[in-house]
């Protein structure tokens, strides 16, 4: 469940108090409320970075009539971050500032954040940037502090409560691997906030942020500071913590499946689900991966990771992109029209279908570009053996800029050639049977949509259907999923 959350940013603001030991505090009463309603409590949450001391808070009557909650430590030494909790009644109050005290440092030498996790639960975070060349705090004294506003004030104009919507989520991922040979999936992860990559965007996301602000250039997809830019304009800034703001709270798993997931049918192909117990990688360096391996490998490439928001699975979701020794992305689905008998001929004539090959030649490049060219803004249904059909890469019935997106992933794909089949045992039809030991009738190289193999004879009566293949086709590894069947007038 997410909560409407007020979000406080503030860099660096100072307490004219600053880190001194002997602070007055205001009087703990308060003439508007009684002593339950003015009831708060503090935790140190255990992401704080310091080597010895407490941290407890001192509360105060701002002259609004809103409570100031000083955070004040005790034999405080090594502190670099600071992460607590704070509770209240919501009915009485609401958040209003966080402000660091000046023992951080000015400038842009220290980060805070405030959000409210749920209504009454306020989580609070000021940490050192590039805390690992600096040392750490030691004092007793001010550390911070917090005001809360009286609710009827702010309440009002706060979001309502509701759960995850799962349609339209954006991708949540970097980049996807499977390799075929070890049944191995790898999942790299872009949840937007979640710095440190457990799986939640929490307060404790400061911490990395924090240790390479201000840090610039393009970086590989692989890299701890492409986790950090959070908005993707190339620097490490202060707006990266407004990602933190819009994601608190929200964890992340993953679904794999086996062919395209419906909200409707979530466990319709689910083949596993992934979290980051799984993690490999070094979180502080480094982007991680989830890696985990599947029981089996079903032939196509109709893999999917489809992400669980707090434990809601999201419509969509990310094709997983093939990454062994021989990355199949060919694909023939059910039905594609992708078989025809020319009865006066006498031929078997197929339609060929290779993802996101536009021009038809046998592999995924550049050159697919130009029929979306060719063909911009023309809008469907399409007839399934015309040039506009196969122009169409995300089969929307509209070409346009969004057919351009499928051929990053499918970029480098080929198409050998083909394996028939033939039987006149309807027992032995797809997916009844077995590869290899239902060995096919013929192999064949690959030829353009529409030709036809005229030296392949077939009995009246029989049963045809046809696999495609990459490299060599005496392992399943290279193997495409069947196609429709059709029989032999």
């Amino acid at each position: 469940m997410r909560y409407g959350r007020s979000v406080l940013l503030a860099v660096a603001a100072i307490l004219v108090a600053g880190c001194a030991a002997n602070v007055t505090t205001t009087s703990t009463s308060a003439p508007r409320a009684g002593e339950a309603a003015r009831a708060v409590s503090f935790e140190l949450l255990s992401e704080s970075m310091l080597s010895a001391g407490r941290v407890g808070i001192m509360t105060g009557t701002a002259d609004d009539g809103g409570m100031m909650i000083e955070l004040r430590g005790t034999g405080v030494r090594g502190l670099k971050a600071l992460y607590g909790r704070l509770r209240y009644d919501p009915a009485v109050w609401a958040p209003g500032t966080l402000t660091p005290a000046a023992c951080w440092g000015s400038g842009d030498s220290v980060l805070s954040l405030a959000v409210e996790r749920e209504p009454g639960m306020l989580d609070i975070g000021i940490v050192m940037t590039r805390w690992d060349r600096r040392a750490g705090l030691s004092s007793d004294g001010v550390l911070g502090e917090v005001k809360l506003r009286p609710a009827t004030a702010t309440r009002g104009n706060q979001r309502a409560a509701s759960a995850f919507d799962p349609v339209q989520v954006p991708s949540y991922l970097a980049m996807t691997g499977l390799d075929r040979h070890t049944r191995e999936v790898s999942l790299a992860p872009k949840v937007p906030g979640d710095y440190d990559q457990n799986g939640e965007v929490n307060i404790a996301d400061l911490t990395p942020l924090a240790n390479h602000l201000g840090e610039t250039g393009g970086w590989d997809l692989t890299t701890i500071q492409s986790v950090l830019d959070g908005d993707g304009n190339g620097e490490i800034n202060l707006a990266d913590i407004t990602p933190i703001g819009m994601h608190f709270g929200q964890s992340f798993t993953w679904n794999i499946y086996y062919g395209q997931v419906t909200v409707a049918t979530p466990d319709a192909g689910l083949l596993a689900h992934v979290d980051y117990s799984t993690r490999q990688g070094n979180p502080a360096a480094e982007r991680v991966r989830l890696v985990t391996t599947l029981a089996a490998i079903e032939p196509g490439p109709f893999y999917y990771a489809a992400p669980v928001i707090d434990g809601v699975l999201a419509s969509g979701g990310d094709i997983v992109v093939e990454s062994g020794p021989h990355p199949v992305r060919f694909y023939i689905s059910n039905p594609c029209y992708s078989l025809e008998w020319d009865s006066v001929g006498g031929e078997l004539k197929y339609q060929h279908i290779l993802q996101c090959d536009g021009d038809l030649s046998g592999a995924v490049n550049i050159a697919d570009l130009t029929p979306i060219g060719a063909h911009f803004g023309a809008s469907g249904p399409f007839p399934h053996d015309s040039l506009e059909w196969y122009a169409d890469l995300d089969k929307n019935g509209e070409i346009n800029i969004a057919d351009v997106t499928p051929l990053g992933p499918c970029q480098g794909a080929t198409l050998d050639g083909y394996l028939f089949y033939t039987t006149t045992d309807t027992g032995q039809l797809p997916p009844a049977y077995s590869f290899p030991a239902t060995a096919p009738a013929a192999q064949v190289s690959f030829l353009p949509s529409g030709e036809s193999w005229g030296s392949l004879a077939f009995p009246s009566g029989a049963y045809v259907w046809l696999r495609p293949y990459v490299g060599d086709p005496t392992d399943i590894i290279n193997v495409g999923a069947p196609s429709e069947v059709i029989q032999i007038p």
